[in-house]
């Protein structure tokens, strides 16, 4: 049964999904990016941000698997994850770059700036040792509502405060999959946060 409940988490979870997770968090809150940004513009973020981050390396993944470069999508081996994650950094890049050409908020365009630095970075430690790209993936969201709020002046600490509750979900569900080891699990999250926070702090 915690097998199972692990799974589900983990799914609920995937790293994938947080882009999409953290536009709903912006866009469904009373912030200053839900207000300036028009519901039609609000929609194409959604179905492009789906498209290049979700669907695409998706779609990849299972062209990797039916070639044989890798032999499950869960890719338990630190070498079956370079490519995706290489894949998966270029799509994130080309949804950094057509976000630029869009007429959104620049705070917008810079959380997938994030996102691509932080898979870069992934996928360079990945090169030599194993890294949780469910915690990157969490930590990173964090990071970016973190910076958000320190830009924006927001009233986010609720919504931090449960984030911060569901990474600890996360990492356990990871651990009792036996998927990664604590240290991986603590410098998957250290590495989205500090991609995210980073850039609002900095730039």
């Amino acid at each position: 049964m915690q097998i199972r409940v692990a799974k589900v988490v983990s799914y609920i979870f995937h790293p994938l999904l947080m882009p999409l997770y953290l536009l709903a968090l912006l866009f469904n809150g009373d912030s200053y990016l839900q207000l300036t940004t028009p519901l039609r513009i609000q929609n194409v973020l959604y179905l492009l941000v789906g498209l290049t981050t979700v669907l695409l390396p998706v779609s990849t993944s299972f062209m990797l698997l039916k070639s044989g470069h890798i032999h499950s999508l869960q890719m338990h081996s630190a070498q079956e994850r370079r490519l995706p994650y290489l894949l998966t950094c270029l799509f994130y890049f080309f949804t950094y770059y057509l976000l630029r050409k869009v007429q959104v908020s620049a705070l917008i365009y810079l959380l997938f700036l994030g996102a691509s630095l932080a898979l870069l970075i992934t996928l360079l430690i990945n090169l030599r040792w194993k890294i949780s790209a469910h915690m990157v993936g969490i930590g990173g969201l964090l990071g970016a509502l973190a910076g958000l709020t320190y830009r924006l002046a927001l009233d986010y600490q609720f919504v931090l405060l449960i984030l911060i509750l569901v990474a600890g979900i996360i990492g356990s569900a990871r651990m009792l999959l036996e998927a990664h080891s604590p240290a991986q699990l603590y410098s998957g999250f250290f590495v989205g946060v500090a991609s995210q926070l980073a850039l609002y702090l900095l730039i």
